[in-house]
């Protein structure tokens, strides 16, 4: 990550990033590339692989989150409801919700996650 004050911008290339183990999701790859604090919250993003046949079950979280499929084609569950995401596209929910995903193909898929984390209250 490139950022210095006389820059207007933050640069994340490729190869940056680092790996973020989290325990409510141990088949998925999370790679943590931001965190921003904006107004009274917190921007946080993730680009996470989804191995192929990969399950998460439901989690919630304080969070707003946005999602782009960057490639390949998941399942997204928000309680009860099912919604197929596909390469190019973009979700966003309250992630107070209870939320999960399965990838039902066997190559690995991939997406763009920010987070827009509320103030504790």
């Amino acid at each position: 990550m490139k950022s210095t004050e006389e820059e207007s911008y933050i640069l994340i290339k490729n190869s940056n990033g680092e790996l973020e183990p989290r325990e409510d999701s141990p088949d998925l790859i999370y790679k943590f590339l931001l965190a921003q604090k904006m107004g009274g919250y917190s921007l946080r993003v993730n680009k996470i692989e989804i191995p192929g046949e990969a399950y998460r079950k439901l989690i919630s979280t304080q969070a707003f989150e946005l999602l782009y499929m960057i490639k390949g084609k998941i399942s997204y569950f928000l309680k009860e409801q099912e919604v197929i995401l596909e390469e190019g596209d973009t979700f966003y929910f309250d992630g107070r919700i209870p939320h999960g995903l399965k990838n039902h193909e066997n190559t690995p898929a991939e997406i763009l996650k920010m987070y827009f984390i509320s103030p504790s209250e």
